[in-house]
């Protein structure tokens, strides 16, 4: 044997060996956690940020509970970046479990661009500390041409002040031979109803961390929405009513009603601005992106929420979810400029009143008007004494 070549041998036998015990480069990763895991847009625009970054996303679907991103925290196991509802970042940013976001986002150009009611809901003591997801949820006033038209009000006349909507609504009812419901003027009120009457007359639910909800305009809010059911009966207790099947003639809803319409009810749907009392107001909610504190891939994350912000994907997302896009740009997309609605619902946002929860207390807070709206609409208590009642419930919960 040639011990030259031997050698030779032994050493490249040796080589491939040492490089197959080698462990391979693991992968540059960002965990993620959202509640629309199934969605094939998301899911599309999620493999392009691979494709372009390198970064593969490890996607696991979750509920809209708090409890297993606060077992996750606990076990030091949360994820780089994940989504929930606005109605919870108070608690998650009050429990310390997002990242503050302001001076990341300040550096990217197109964020420059985002509609101020979307940035305002998601900041927590002056800082942004989550980022809009797929679109905003805005409000208004949706109607059917159809029936306004057989009740002779006229397609393109919708109700403009309270009266109005009382006056339209009596005409847009219909009850069947025995006495009962057949088609409410408009779907039936709740909590978050009433916080746009009281918005509308003037007032906001907290002023300066004070409760409101013993003011004039929220009892006068609180009232009128007892009275659209017991005085004026434009929707019973109970009723089932829907715009887009044609039992309710109007519904206080989203654009995403748009997107569910049959091809034959579509083009009979109209939006205008809700009826108002002193001033026009509604209600938006956005869905939002964050960053947890104790991200294993901190960097990733950014790059993942800088990716998913971009106009190009929010474009997407918002067109999918049916929703307002958080941008100004957005009024020369195509398929904005070609909708006979989403112009109205991006005008629209001017009119939302962000409520302004205290973070830390929101569930308390939020299950007390709740409980006041509820004994007000059947009429276990009236409008004036279940507001006072859950005001002195909410001092008592924040402390004062």
């Amino acid at each position: 044997m040639n011990l030259r070549h031997g050698s030779f041998t032994i050493l490249w036998v040796l080589l491939v060996l040492a490089l197959s015990l080698t462990p391979a480069r693991a992968a540059e990763t960002v965990t993620f956690w959202t509640q629309s895991a199934t969605n094939q847009t998301l899911l599309d625009i999620l493999d392009e940020f691979t494709q372009e970054t390198g970064i593969v996303v490890e996607l696991r679907a979750i509920g809209w509970g708090t409890d297993e991103l606060v077992v996750a925290a606990a076990a030091d196991a949360s994820p780089d970046v994940w989504t929930h509802g606005e109605a919870a970042l108070g608690f998650f940013a009050s429990s310390g479990l997002v990242s503050p976001l302001t001076a990341h986002v300040d550096r990217w150009p197109f964020a420059k661009d985002m509609a101020p009611q979307a940035r305002q809901a998601l900041e927590y003591q002056g800082e942004l500390v989550a980022l809009p997801f797929r679109g905003y949820a805005v409000r208004d006033l949706l109607y059917r041409a159809d029936l306004f038209e057989e009740a002779g009000l006229g397609a393109d006349n919708p109700p403009i002040h309270w009266e109005d909507l009382i006056a339209y609504g009596k005409k847009l009812v219909k009850l069947s031979n025995d006495g009962a419901m057949a088609r409410s003027a408009i779907n039936q009120g709740d909590r978050q109803m009433f916080f746009m009457f009281m918005n509308q007359s003037g007032s906001t639910l907290f002023e300066e961390g004070r409760p409101m909800l013993d003011s004039q305009a929220a009892e006068r809010g609180l009232a009128f929405l007892v009275d659209l059911i017991h005085q004026h009966r434009l929707v019973d207790l109970g009723f089932s009513a829907r715009i887009l099947d044609g039992t309710s003639a109007m519904e206080w809803a989203g654009a995403s009603h748009f997107a569910r319409a049959t091809s034959d009810i579509a083009p009979m749907l109209k939006v205008a601005t809700f009826p108002y009392s002193d001033q026009p107001a509604t209600f938006g909610a956005v869905d939002f992106l964050a960053l947890s504190p104790s991200a294993k891939n901190p960097v990733n994350g950014l790059a993942l929420l800088e990716y998913l912000l971009h106009p190009d994907r929010q474009e997407r997302l918002s067109l999918d979810a049916g929703q307002v896009p958080i941008y100004g740009q957005a009024v020369n997309w195509d398929w904005v400029r070609d909708s006979s609605y989403m112009p109205h619902f991006i005008q629209a946002i001017n009119h939302v009143k962000y409520q302004g929860y205290p973070a830390e207390t929101f569930f308390e807070v939020r299950d007390a008007i709740t409980e006041a709206v509820t004994n007000a609409v059947n009429l276990a208590e009236e409008p004036r004494n279940a507001l006072l009642q859950a005001n002195q419930k909410i001092f008592g919960i924040l402390g004062q």
